[in-house]
């Protein structure tokens, strides 16, 4: 028996961080081979995933004890988390999300190995640019989040639909009318084995402590 569903939701973990500083990055997961005239070449080697690390801010010692008890439970076997860049939550021409509203917005027709996203939904007018972020649920029994960033945006048209640019690319198991979601995306995560760092305890406050993740698909 456990007392944490997991993947741990935004505001159960990440989101309560009291963060000093923050990597959040795309891996390139390529493999590269020289030839003889000198040329660099390329090729991909799995997905593209989504990792960075977390420094907490120095605390009180009661709340520093607080924060690393719940980061210790993310330290075992299957447990995982929801993590996003935390200055990318809203999208940049919708900084407090009143303009999306209660708009359903959904996949429209995704192609697996794309690198563009079609959606409907959106509010007529509605703007994505590059930088922002959009997540989605997949998989046989949506066990799986995509994340994308937007590299080429748009103006959602009258009728709500809007294609985009993003990275990394879709990946098969993705269906048509798929919700999405705009305002805080994220993806789900692991804390790197090893990675884990404990706050140094101080006399008046405890330094923060610090763990690298990693995107999972599982």
């Amino acid at each position: 028996m456990t007392m944490f569903t997991f993947p741990l939701q935004l505001n159960d973990f990440a989101d309560g961080l009291r963060v000093r500083s923050q990597e959040f990055d795309l891996s390139e997961n390529l493999r590269s081979t020289e030839d003889g005239g000198g040329r660099i070449l390329t090729a991909d080697a799995g997905p593209r995933l989504w990792q960075g690390t977390i420094t907490v801010a120095p605390d009180t010692h009661n709340g520093q004890r607080a924060a690393q008890a719940l980061a210790q439970v993310l330290r075992q076997a299957g447990a995982s988390f929801l993590i996003s860049d935390r200055k990318g939550k809203f999208p940049a021409a919708d900084p407090d999300g009143s303009l999306l509203g209660a708009a359903a917005v959904t996949l429209s027709a995704p192609v697996a190995g794309a690198d563009t996203i079609s959606l409907a939904g959106l509010p007529a007018g509605y703007v994505l640019t590059p930088g922002d972020y959009l997540s989605y649920a997949y998989g046989p029994t949506g066990e799986k989040i995509a994340l994308h960033q937007v590299t080429v945006g748009g103006t959602a048209a009258g009728d709500g639909t809007l294609t985009v640019g993003v990275v990394s690319r879709v990946r098969p198991g993705v269906s048509d009318g798929t919700a999405v979601t705009l305002i805080g995306a994220a993806c789900r995560a692991i804390m790197v084995p090893g990675s884990f760092k404990p706050g140094t305890i101080g006399l008046a406050s405890t330094a923060g402590f610090s763990f690298s993740f990693r995107q999972t698909l599982g």
